[in-house]
């Protein structure tokens, strides 16, 4: 089965919780958090679709939440609806100012709340296919922040043979599962075989200037072994090193 759609709740109200839980679980995987910290926690955790979090809550409200979600490199791309009993504009103002993508009063009309999560959802499907149909005609054009600062990265250290999922994660300061997930996510590959992408388009470029040959190019790329090179190689270009050199 295909996977459901991750929303995560954050709210303190338990009954409300359940309520949420009751209505939506019959199209979305439902994770629940009683306060913000709980709630930035379980995001890391799961990378859900979308998060709903109350304002007012022990511990961490909201707005830190919130805050501290739009300033980490895998989460801040998640879509959050605000939930308050707070009416004043001012409130709303400053939730939507922390990064909040929109917002909604108590007492709330569950068919209202249900349109705009939906909004957002279909909302960042165009995005996506959007950007993937920039990427694909010109692949230097449309990159995240987080895909700038991975791709350095790798191309920084393309050499280094222990390349890998750790490697990169302490580098980024985040810890591997979520880092898996976000490569996994963005990506629709492991890290593995996106780093290996990565290596392939260096080493054509590489073999293109007919500067090196092909067994110093599979070393720049950080592979031991030249037969295990040329495999990866023709498996992706659909010809031999030689061939384009």
């Amino acid at each position: 089965k295909k996977d459901k759609t991750t929303l995560l709740v954050v709210e303190d109200n338990k009954e409300l919780r359940k309520y949420l839980k009751y209505k939506f679980s019959n199209k979305f995987k439902i994770i629940q958090a009683e306060n913000g910290k709980k709630g930035l926690e379980k995001a890391k955790k799961h990378l859900p679709d979308l998060i709903i979090s109350d304002v007012m809550m022990p511990e961490m409200d909201g707005i830190e939440m919130v805050n501290l979600i739009r300033k980490d490199k895998i989460l801040e791309t998640i879509p959050i609806i605000m939930l308050t009993a707070k009416t004043q504009k001012s409130d709303t103002i400053v939730g939507l100012k922390t990064g909040a993508d929109d917002y909604i009063s108590k007492p709330f009309d569950f068919d209202e709340l249900d349109a705009r999560i939906h909004r957002l959802l279909e909302a960042r499907k165009i995005i996506r296919k959007q950007i993937k149909h920039k990427f694909k005609d010109n692949p230097e054009v449309v990159k995240s922040s987080f895909q700038e600062k991975l791709d350095k990265i790798i191309v920084q250290n393309i050499s280094h043979v222990d390349l890998n999922v750790d490697f990169l994660a302490e580098k980024l300061f985040i810890n591997r599962t979520s880092l898996y997930r976000k490569i996994k996510k963005e990506f629709n590959m492991t890290p593995i075989a996106y780093i290996r992408k990565i290596k392939m388009k260096q080493a054509l470029d590489l073999l293109k200037d007919k500067k090196i040959t092909v067994s110093e190019t599979a070393y720049a790329c950080g592979f031991e072994s030249l037969s295990y090179f040329s495999k990866q190689f023709k498996k992706t270009y659909g010809k031999s090193p030689s061939d384009v050199l």
